[in-house]
């Protein structure tokens, strides 16, 4: 028997406390009056005692949080309004053991703007560029 853990707390907590490692995706939408906001986590591997954590911070920026071992996963944002549809993807993204990772996406031009990630390392945050 497996079993998955998910916490609704400030976000949404996963935690994988079986042996087996675990591949999840995250999929965070924003429904408001006038347009969508998508953000998608995926290809996650989770192995055992590890967690993540995703969260809203205010209504245009994202934060993912590792609890755990160093992970890579995929990112895809998407923004749709009746005039707008934009979209931005990146592959194998790093996210270092312990570490939380803020997006700062220009959701109204996501797919000519560059995103920007603010890296929380604990004791260093860096400025990242996808």
């Amino acid at each position: 028997m497996q079993t998955d853990k998910l916490y609704f707390d400030g976000g949404l907590s996963v935690s994988n406390t079986d042996v087996e490692v675990k591949t999840i995706s995250l999929l965070n939408l924003q429904n408001e009056d006038a347009h969508e906001k998508l953000f998608v986590v995926s290809s996650l591997e989770m192995a055992q005692n590890d967690s993540v954590k995703i969260e809203n911070l205010g209504s245009n920026n994202f934060k993912l949080t590792s609890y755990g071992a160093t992970k890579d996963y995929d990112l895809e944002l998407n923004y749709l309004s009746q005039t707008e549809l934009g979209r931005f993807g990146n592959v194998n993204i790093e996210l270092s053991s312990n570490s939380s990772q803020t997006f700062i996406p220009v959701w109204n031009n996501i797919t000519n703007t560059q995103l920007v990630v603010l890296v929380d390392l604990g004791t260093t945050v860096l400025l990242t560029i996808l």
